[in-house]
This record gives C-alpha cells, sequence and structure tokens, in this order.
C-alpha cells in the first residue's frame, strides 16, 4: 500500500499506481489468486465495487487493510472533474 500511496502523491492515478505496485499484469495476479481477470481489472479501475476476494488479493499483494483499500477503489470509482 505503502507504494501505491507514493506513487499517487507523485501523480499518477489509482489505477495506474496499483498496476504499477503489484508488478505484474491485473490479470496476472487475478490467476494466482483464483480471481475473476476481467472482475479484478474493473476493480482496479475504479469501474466495479470490489469484493472481499479482490481485496483479500491487493493486501496480499501490496499490504495495507481492508478499510484503505475500499476506500482508495471508491476514490479510484469517482469521475474526474473536468477543466476548462
Amino acid at each position: 500500500m505503502d507504494k501505491v500511496r507514493r506513487l499517487i502523491e507523485a501523480g499518477a492515478s489509482i489505477p495506474t499506481a496499483i498496476k504499477e505496485a503489484l508488478g505484474a499484469s491485473p490479470a496476472e495476479i487475478a490467476l494466482k489468486h483464483g480471481r475473476a481477470r476481467t472482475n479484478f481489472s474493473a476493480t482496479i479501475n475504479g469501474k466495479r465495487a470490489p469484493s472481499p476476494g479482490d481485496i483479500a488479493a491487493l493486501i496480499a499483494e501490496l499490504g495495507g487493510t481492508e478499510m484503505e483499500w475500499r476506500e482508495l477503489l471508491h476514490e479510484a470509482g469517482r469521475p474526474v472533474a473536468k477543466v476548462g
């Protein structure tokens, strides 16, 4: 989780920070933890609410707590304000 937070602070989007911190594709991580690849990817991209198994996989790979991940993934799902 710390690496994800540092990447976000450096300007990366939440999904990009998670993917970079994982060090493998979301599909590879999903397979490793018995998760559905498309659902796991959609969760990381903020397009789907995380299941308990998705959260457990992220904790196993990157640390952090369930609450930290739920808050971060909720934020990832928020629409980005357009400038202009």
